[in-house]
């Protein structure tokens, strides 16, 4: 192996030349070495150097193993070192090591260094002697200077965020105002010198961040000692010493840093230690019949291969934006403005904060936010007024790694998500097995994606489905004169011109991606679904031949469109699979062309064939099997490492690893779950049968559990044999079946709250019967979506409506105001109004009754002090105070200035920026009456004395009372968060139903403890002593479950060399903590000390359980029971 110092200024590149795991070639600084190991007497690496014509400036080394007196004089000529001797003085290269200066520990020169570099000198060093058998040997070739070319980002501290923001204060004093901006060069020189601006204050603040060098951060004090001692004397007792104290020093610390791994940010590094893989160069790259290995060569011919394998000469030759030209409708709605609300929020509010090419990050846009916001809103809007992206913008940086739309075109949307899509597609797979038919499906993949999208092409596209010419100028502007750098193991490419293509990376490209492909989606929306640029196309029959003709000509028909709108498709990447419950072997092919079949996926011997779509896996019979094994087999690889990771004593807190269970192990677990699970029970599919029969999951929920079990044994420091429902119970996580429901659960409250165009939403009611008995009525559902459907009440669903902005809704209504300030502000606000204008309260009250929820609104108008009218009513039972506040003000808006007075923040929110999902009917409407009339709002503290606000909690509270008239209209279906509460306890009821069945195979011991708690209840979510110590919560959970190092544990399991007993004499038990005489000498200093010291059995038992996780800690601290005298 050959290892290149970090930050050590020379250009290395590797070269892959021969294949072979005992040679390498390195070239550093133009110098070329060759890494050689030759295992004992063989012949393929002499073979490989006797017939190597070396090249200038040249070194070979390594351990060569072979003998000869030209290097070791006296030693006999062994192993073929006659041979290497003439290589090397027909060729030139000299020996350029110590002769007669033993390289191994047997007293032999075997390790050899040759080189036809002048002046190359190697030496054996024995102070840098590491204990190996080999010493250690050091070679000096003097060189030119080449350092690699800088690509540091800029870093900048949280201590130098505020001198950058003072820097672009002043820097912006003279920048010009982009309001006097008159055509585009002005526009581009603006946004350059802006961009400049706040690139040379982030340089004036700091320096690069650079690899440097460092120590090994796990050598020690007791790691120089050994060394020194190892160097000094050079015995085999010193060489043994010094390996011992580096493995220890190694061991301690990696253990420090597992069990210092409190944050998320350094528990996920630890966690994602299970994937860790070699930090290797690239193999060669290899295009057509050239093999590429320098690194900058790579990046440069991945360039012109990736990003220029496509050019606008397949694009349109006329620009459709032209006059002449122009056919678009341009009806889509259109805002050429911005406001500061919406510029905040896609500047510095944006999730993904990974910088661009010039290194500025949302986290410095933040720093100086108040010093450029007006800046850049002026900006924005001076580009959409002059419909150009600036030219300082259009620099695209790709990093080379290893590797109007149709309603069921994912990707890029909002509310859209891939699993949408993969449900969406079962629910149709399962309607045709319920007709007896047979389905069919082929994936499909766009060659190139984003690097393929002919810009006019697009433009043209976009023009025929109404957008505006003005958008579409600004978005021709932004893909014109586009450049874009490739990066690729830390060397950057020079910037080049663009012909076609939409950057990735950028927010705006998915979007044009879509807007590109949109018209092959609707071609035929039922039968075609997409995610970004995977396309699934499926048919379904009574015969498998049938859908294989009928994919052939949708197939056809697709490459015919690609062909025409120059979009082309990968021709390796068709995959196929035929779907059935049909006891045959029959799989037919999809012969499109002469030179193009489909042919159905295959899988070794003793697996079941899948096809991998949007992450899940189709299997032929649709038995989920292949899907569910492969994703407990990534989520196994997790939970095994975080097992590795906790320990008894070392690791680190439950409560940390618990975190990571739940967040990493738990989602890749379930992934694809609203595919495949419905229940443990579906209704019987023979209409002559009725009720319930099994859905047959029993090995997928078993093979869940077990990496369930995994993981939870990973959070609790606990012996393996612990019953695995207290596992569950003590980490506070799901078990199989629990969290199956809660995520079938989440799935059937998904389904209820999806926008109305949602492409589950058409699925959920089952078809109507036309004819017959029954007719007029809803067959009985046969699909897992319908059936979960039918689990919640039915809502009024939100609409998916673009962004809303209004003035101050990104502020918090309190300001950081207290309640009791803010209501005396409050109070002489309202004096000092005009007595002309109308004063809004409203306010909405919940109560139980009879174990029924009354949910009610109401409001007060005044104009000045004068009440003018008051209305109250009542909400669904199935909504909250939330929703009742939300309606309550949509109501009172229905009546010149207006001033909306509100004690609920979180309504305030949604009526000033975009609404909720719940009541979203009454946000909206909030919205539109907004735009009608001139309505102010204000932040009224509720219960804080205000007349208006007191008024209104008085209405509210009527409307809940029993003489309260019902609901009606939109007021009396449930709402999103009425539906969220039911899920809650339909979650909780799976629970208690696991957890019931669960309970009552556990010992009376465990289930008598209560430890400060009236019964032992389970819940998923953190329990309190996840936070002690691991050895503390060790002995903890040893005393509630009796699996510890006690004496009946012990001849239970048959531990002959176990210690039974106590230094006391007694024998170990889980109550002999505080019954030992040892323990009670400390009585006077224990936590929570009761009134007598503990005597039996039941007073200890009552002690310990009265004791919080805290005390417990105390407890072990003061008595050091387990430390001094109960020891293992």
């Amino acid at each position: 192996m050959t290892y290149v110092r970090k930050g050590s200024k020379t250009r290395a590149q590797q070269h892959r030349s021969v294949q072979s795991r005992d040679l390498l070639w390195v070239s550093v600084n133009g110098c070329h070495i060759l890494n050689v190991y030759r295992q004992p007497e063989t012949d393929a690496v002499m073979d490989y150097l006797t017939n190597l014509s070396p090249p200038a400036r040249c070194l070979i080394g390594g351990d060569i193993n072979v003998r000869h007196d030209a290097f070791e004089p006296g030693a006999v000529n062994l192993h073929r070192g006659g041979e290497l001797v003439q290589w090397a003085s027909e060729h030139g290269m000299d020996f350029v090591g110590e002769i007669g200066v033993p390289t191994h520990a047997a007293g032999h020169v075997i390790d050899l260094t040759f080189s036809n570099v002048a002046f190359a000198s190697t030496t054996v060093r024995q102070d840098l002697h590491c204990g190996s058998d080999h010493q250690s040997m050091i070679t000096m070739l003097p060189t030119t200077p080449q350092t690699q070319p800088s690509d540091a980002r800029i870093k900048i501290t949280d201590s130098q965020l505020e001198p950058f923001a003072d820097l672009v204060r002043g820097l912006m004093v003279d920048m010009p105002c982009p309001e006097g901006v008159g055509n585009v060069a002005q526009l581009d020189d603006l946004a350059q010198h802006f961009t400049q601006s706040l690139l040379a204050a982030a340089q004036a603040v700091s320096k690069p961040a650079q690899q440097g060098r460092t120590t090994a951060p796990w050598w020690t004090a007791d790691c120089r000692r050994a060394h020194r001692e190892l160097t000094t004397h050079q015995t085999e007792a010193a060489k043994h010493q010094f390996k011992d104290a580096v493995r220890k020093a190694k061991r301690a610390y990696w253990r420090q840093v597992i069990n210092e791994a409190r944050d998320g940010r350094d528990l996920y590094r630890v966690v994602a230690w299970h994937k860790l893989e070699p930090n290797l160069r690239a193999p060669p790259l290899v295009i057509g019949d050239q093999v590429i290995e320098e690194t900058a060569a790579k990046a440069e011919a991945l360039q012109q291969a990736i990003l220029k394998r496509y050019n606008s000469a397949d694009d349109l030759e006329y620009n459709p934006l032209d006059d002449e030209h122009w056919s678009g409708m341009g009806n889509l709605p259109w805002n050429p403005r911005v406001g500061m609300e919406e510029v905040e929020r896609n500047t510095i509010g944006v999730q993904s904060t990974s910088p661009g090419t010039d290194g500025i990050t949302v986290r410095m846009l933040k720093a100086c936010w108040q010093h450029v916001s007006l800046f850049i809103q002026q900006l924005y809007n001076c580009c959409l007024r002059l419909c150009h992206f600036p030219r300082a913008w259009k620099l695209a940086e790709v990093a080379m790694i290893p590797k109007v739309v149709s309603p069921q075109h994912g990707g890029a949307l909002p509310r859209r998500s891939a699993m949408d899509l993969v449900a969406a597609f079962t629910h149709e797979v399962e309607a045709a097995f319920a007709q007896n038919k047979e389905v069919s499906m082929v994936t499909m993949d766009v060659q190139g994606a984003f690097d393929a999208v002919l810009r006019r092409r697009l433009l043209q596209r976009m023009a025929q489905q109404g957008w505006p010419r003005e958008l579409l100028q600004l978005i021709d502007s932004f893909l014109t004169e586009r450049r874009a750098q490739v990066r690729l193991e830390g060397t950057t490419t020079a910037a080049h011109q663009m012909q076609c293509g939409t950057p990735q990376g950028s927010p705006l490209s998915p979007i044009l991606f879509l807007l590109y492909l949109a018209e092959l989606l609707w071609q035929n929306s039922e039968l075609r679904f997409g995610y970004a640029d995977d396309l699934n196309i499926w048919r379904a029959t009574h015969s498998l031949d049938n859908n294989a003709t009928l994919l052939r000509q949708d197939i056809q028909s697709i490459l015919r469109w690609g062909e025409i709108n120059k979009v082309a498709f990968a021709p390796e990447k068709l995959e196929m699979i035929h779907l059935t419950r049909k006891r045959h072997n029959e799989a037919p092919a999809v012969v499109v062309s002469e030179d193009l079949t489909v042919h159905p996926v295959t899988a070794p011997a003793g697996q079941e064939p899948a096809l991998r779509w949007l992450g899940v896996h189709f299997d032929r019979r649709l038995t989920w099997r292949p899907h569910v094994s492969t994703r407990a087999k990534k989520a196994r690889a997790v939970a095994q490492h975080i097992r590795s990771l906790g320990k008894t004593r070392d690791g680190p807190p439950a409560d940390a690893l618990r975190k990571a269970v739940t967040t990493c192990v738990v989602p890749s677990l379930l992934y694809g779950t609203e595919a495949w699970y419905g229940g443990r029970t579906q209704p019987a599919r023979h209409t002559g049968r009725s009720g319930e029969v099994s859905s047959r999951l029993g090995w997928h929920v078993g093979t869940v559990e077990k990496v369930l079990t995994m993981a939870a044994r990973g959070v609790l420091p606990v012996f393996r044999t612990t019953s695995i429902a207290t596992l569950y119970r003590d980490a506070g996580l799901p078990s199989a079946m629990v969290a199956l429901e809660e995520a079938k659960i989440r799935f059937a409250t998904r389904l209820q709250v999806v926008d109305e165009k949602h492409p589950l939403a058409s699925r959920i009611a089952p078809p109507m019967i036309t004819r017959g008995r029954g007719a007029g009525t809803r067959q009985r559902s046969k699909t897992k979506i319908q059936r979960l459907g039918a689990l919640l009440p039915a809502v009024n669903r939100p609409t998916l409506a673009i962004p809303h902005y209004s003035e101050g809704c990104g502020t918090d209504p309190t300001e950081g105001v207290d309640k009791k300030s803010a209501a005396q502000a409050f109070k002489e606000w309202w004096r000092s109004q005009p007595s002309t204008d109308l004063y809004v309260f409203s306010d909405g009250s919940e109560r139980n009754l009879d174990n029924s929820r009354q949910v009610g609104y109401g409001f007060i108008v005044y104009q000045g002090n004068k009440q003018l009218a008051s209305f109250s009513a009542a909400l669904s039972p199935m909504s909250h105070v939330f929703d009742a506040e939300a309606v309550g003000a949509c109501r009172a808006l229905d009546n010149p200035q207006i001033w909306l007075c509100l004690d609920n923040t979180s309504v305030i929110w949604g009526i000033r920026g975009s609404a909720a999902a719940s009541s979203n009917w009454a946000y909206n409407r909030c919205h539109e009456l907004l735009r009608q009339h001139n309505v102010g709002l204000k932040w009224a503290p509720g219960h804080m004395g205000i007349e208006g606000n007191e008024e209104a909690d008085r209405l509210a509270k009527r409307a809940v009372s029993s003489t309260a008239a019902p609901a009606y209209g939109l007021e009396a279906t449930p709402t999103v968060s009425g539906v969220r509460t039911v899920a809650k306890q339909l979650s909780q009821e799976a629970r208690r139903k696991w957890w019931s069945g669960a309970c009552g195979r556990l010992s009376d011991w465990y289930r008598g403890w209560s430890f400060s708690r009236p019964t032992v209840e389970y819940q998923v979510k953190a329990p309190p002593e996840l936070t002690m110590p691991r050895h503390a919560l060790h002995r903890w959970l040893a005393l509630r479950s009796s699996h510890g190092d006690f004496s009946w544990y012990h001849r239970r399991f048959q531990h002959a060399d176990a210690r039974l007993t106590c230094v006391c004499g007694h024998n170990k038990s889980p109550e002999h903590l505080v019954l030992c005489r040892h323990s009670q000498r400390h009585f006077l200093h224990w936590p929570k000390r009761p009134a007598a010291r503990p005597h039996n059995r039941a007073t200890a038992v009552a002690y310990l359980g009265s004791l919080t996780p805290t005390d417990f800690v105390e407890l072990l601290d003061c008595t050091q029971f387990y430390t001094r005298y109960c020891t293992r």
